[in-house]
């Protein structure tokens, strides 16, 4: 509710920005669920040597955002649910020779070795990584994610764009950057998969808009003992 107080005020992005984190949505994530979790923690990530923004009040917020994970565990059902946004690219340019690559880099290494550490202390348990990686599905950073983490993708064979062409700079193009990965011991089912917010809703205002820039996945598991 005060966000939108503050919106009408000039200074709005230094009020946002100043606002406690004690307060806010770490990092943008949030994750709900209609059963009681155990724990719930945001695991932050080294900052990574992004490139430099122009803007002093963009270098601000970058400064506050801070990349990592939400963490939400359940123990009575072996879940553990990993919630990440990694690094944007705002040049389109995942190759090797972008100025973004390394940043790429550094957040999936991080990611990984969180992974790793779950992995080793909740041996048996399911674990569910998603978000928006920010990294296409064609290009190598995301063959170096799934090589490193043993990940299952669960979208693996579709390579439909996740994200709405509409909110693109005109000419680039909108590629496969959001994922459901499945790291486990033991064997799961997958009974239904599909992609959400893809077509526009009326609202209020009477103007036809999309509930999100990224379209949703969602997928159905069951777990086998």
């Amino acid at each position: 509710m005060i966000l939108f107080v503050l919106s009408k005020n000039r200074f709005a992005p230094i009020l946002m920005l100043l606002i406690s984190m004690e307060y806010s949505v770490r990092n943008g994530l949030v994750t709900f669920s209609r059963s009681p979790l155990t724990t719930v923690e945001f695991i932050n990530f080294p900052p990574a040597a992004e490139p430099r923004k122009k803007k002093w009040i963009n270098r601000l917020k970058r400064s506050m955002k801070k990349k990592g994970m939400l963490v939400s565990t359940h123990t009575e059902k072996l879940l553990t649910i990993c919630n990440v946004h990694l690094v944007a690219n705002g040049d389109a340019d995942w190759s090797a020779r972008s100025r973004y690559y390394s940043a790429h880099e550094h957040d999936i290494a991080a990611l990984v070795d969180q992974l790793n550490v779950f992995t080793q202390k909740r041996s048996g348990q399911l674990l569910i990584v998603s978000g928006d990686f920010n990294i296409p599905k064609w290009s190598d950073l995301y063959q170096k994610f799934i090589a490193m983490s043993q990940a299952k993708d669960l979208f693996e064979y579709d390579e439909s764009p996740t994200y709405h062409q509409e909110f693109l700079i005109p000419g680039q193009i909108p590629h496969c950057i959001d994922y459901i990965f499945a790291v486990s011991q033991n064997p799961f089912h997958i009974d239904h998969k599909a992609f959400l917010f893809q077509e526009k809703f009326s609202l209020s205002n009477q103007e036809d808009q999309y509930l999100s820039d990224h379209l949703g996945l969602y997928t159905r598991i069951h777990t086998r003992s």
